[in-house]
């Protein structure tokens, strides 16, 4: 239980005297995001109307804020994993009068790190590529039944599964060399795959989430010149970063699994 100072709330007329107390609890995260429950006391003050919290990425300064009415708990969802969120709350009257900030709770929503998760339950499920037909074969970690996907074949073909549209699910996908071609079937939408055209023979895929927004992003590394060029899923321009170029230079990306 974190207790806040005592605040004003500014009136016309008047200045009034409330205490708050928000309990930071009940924080949860899946492949991508996390969330966190918040909870006060009420106001006894008759004519209140409602608490807003505002939240953000530095102290004292909140980019986002929700009312959430005349109600003593709410939950912030889509946190992202690793970030650390600075929270306060306000109360406002009936007249729309807000009173100043409480005192600051902090959140540290907990580094999630990318897996091969592709039934969404936060444990990394064991799977195989088998390159001699393209098939996917997967046992997840839920216990549900193993299944099959066929998805590549192709001789210069790479698995890169990822989650490419950021449903907190591994999407199986593949990288074919030959033409450069990145083929995705998104668990949000299996019947609708898609290819996008990045890269090509002289690139090795470096998928990952170089942006921070919770989807994987198309990325390629090409050796000869220590290039990264990344196509970001969320949107947004392509770009290339110079990182690298020394013959024995090896691209260092990770999808290191939580079977427990």
């Amino acid at each position: 239980m974190i207790e806040f100072r005592l605040f004003r709330f500014l009136r016309s007329v008047s200045l009034c005297l409330l205490s708050l107390i928000l309990i930071l609890f009940q924080l949860a995260t899946n492949a991508n995001s996390a969330q966190v429950t918040l909870a006060w006391d009420p106001n006894t003050e008759p004519d209140v109307a409602g608490y807003k919290i505002y939240y953000g990425l530095l102290s004292g300064q909140y980019s986002d804020s929700v009312d959430v009415g005349n109600q003593t708990s709410c939950t912030l969802s889509n946190l992202q994993d690793g970030n650390t969120y600075y929270l306060a709350a306000t109360t406002y009257d009936i007249e729309g009068y807000e009173s100043d900030f409480s005192n600051e709770v902090v959140f540290n929503a907990p580094a999630n790190p990318p897996r091969i998760d592709f039934d969404g339950d936060g444990k990394a499920d064991i799977a195989i590529y088998r390159s001699s037909n393209g098939g996917w074969y997967i046992k997840p970690s839920s216990g549900a039944a193993p299944y099959g996907v066929g998805w590549g074949g192709g001789a210069s073909d790479i698995p890169v599964p990822g989650d490419y549209d950021g449903d907190g699910k591994t999407d199986v996908a593949i990288y074919r060399a030959s033409n450069g071609g990145w083929y995705i079937i998104p668990s949000s939408a299996p019947s609708a795959p898609y290819g996008v055209g990045w890269g090509g023979t002289t690139y090795t895929p470096v998928p990952g989430d170089f942006n921070g927004d919770g989807k994987t992003d198309i990325a390629v590394y090409q050796a000869s010149n220590g290039a990264w060029y990344i196509f970001p899923s969320g949107g947004g321009s392509p770009y290339g970063v110079g990182w690298g170029g020394d013959a024995s230079d090896v691209p260092v990306i990770t999808n290191p699994g939580t079977y427990m």
